[in-house]
C-alpha cells in the first residue's frame, strides 16, 4: 500500500481494499489505525474519502 501511495498522491478506501485483499471493514480499521498513528491523513467525507501519506 505504501508503494501505491508514493506512486499516486492518495488512495480511496476501495483502492485500499483491493490492494490489501481484506474486507472493507478490516481495511477501514487498518486505515483508521494508521491515521491515529499519524502515518496517514484522511480527507473528504464517507463516500469520497481519500488517504494521503503524512510527510
Amino acid at each position: 500500500m505504501e508503494r501505491s501511495l508514493q506512486q499516486h498522491q492518495y488512495l480511496t478506501t476501495l483502492e485500499s481494499v483491493e490492494l490489501v485483499g481484506k474486507s472493507a471493514a478490516t481495511t477501514r480499521r487498518y486505515l483508521n489505525k494508521y491515521v491515529a498513528l499519524g502515518w496517514l491523513a484522511k480527507q473528504g467525507g464517507n463516500r469520497d474519502r481519500t488517504h494521503h501519506l503524512v510527510k
